[in-house]
């Protein structure tokens, strides 16, 4: 089975949810989880942010689940990059 290497997801967040609390937790699944987040917009309960993860081998299940036990929903992935070297893509 390829390893997925990178993925970007859309990921709506209440408002009391700090994004670097966040990005610490998704980053608690490896030792070499790199995460990133930009918040795309916001109302008065709520953020839409873009989460961009990048490490060797992403359990993605365990990441969903992470991602949701904070109290976060995926709405979808927008990019994924699975192999050994798969190519980066961006908007």
């Amino acid at each position: 089975m390829k390893k997925i290497k990178f993925i970007e997801l859309d990921v709506l967040k209440p408002n009391n949810l700090k994004v670097l609390d966040l990005a610490k937790e998704v980053a608690s699944l490896g030792e070499f989880y790199s995460v990133s987040i930009k918040v795309m917009e916001r109302d008065r309960e709520t953020e839409s942010t873009q989460m961009f993860v990048e490490a060797d081998n992403i359990d993605y299940e365990k990441l969903i689940k992470k991602i949701e036990d904070s109290g976060a929903t995926v709405h979808s992935i927008d990019v994924v990059g699975v192999g050994p070297k798969p190519t980066k893509i961006w908007k």
